[in-house]
């Protein structure tokens, strides 16, 4: 009839999947940040160490001053030398954990050898690249989509 609009062309069936897929990929690309956000929240500071053994920490503590007990990379020194500043570290091994005697505020973490504890800084790293790799990935299925709705558009 003449007042009927017309009929939508016939959509490809890997236009509807490439579709489909771009809306996953941007579902990904969206939803990886609340999951950091929620992994971040679990993290605690610690300031990584590597210890000493027990009759050098027994020694160390002998000769400490406690007027120093706020400072915290004196009081890690005591139990080992301290790595840089403290970081946000997640999922920590309670039996590497020192809480000092010299300062409960703080926490200690033995690191041995090439043991690298996940930290914070790392989450929010991968957030960022698997966010990008998936925005990209969808506008790539988007565009893919569309060619593909238009290649069917044209046959028809």
């Amino acid at each position: 009839m003449a007042g009927d609009p017309p009929a939508a062309p016939a959509a490809s069936p890997w236009g509807r999947r490439a579709a489909r897929l771009a809306l996953v990929a941007l579902a990904g690309a969206v939803l990886v940040w609340p999951l950091a956000w929620a992994l971040d929240a679990q993290a605690e500071t610690y300031q990584l160490i590597a210890p000493f053994d027990a009759p050098v920490v027994e020694a160390n503590r002998s000769i400490f001053d406690p007027a120093d007990a706020q400072d915290a990379r004196e009081v890690a020194s005591i139990y080992g030398t301290p790595f840089g500043e403290p970081r946000r570290i997640l999922f920590a091994d309670a039996a590497q954990v020192i809480v000092p005697e010299e300062n409960r505020d703080l926490r200690l973490l033995k690191k041995a050898g090439d043991e690298n504890p996940l930290q914070a800084t790392t989450v929010w790293f991968v957030a960022r690249m698997a966010s990008l790799g998936a925005g990209a990935a969808a506008l790539a299925l988007g565009l893919l989509a569309a060619f593909l709705r238009r290649r069917a558009a044209a046959s028809v």
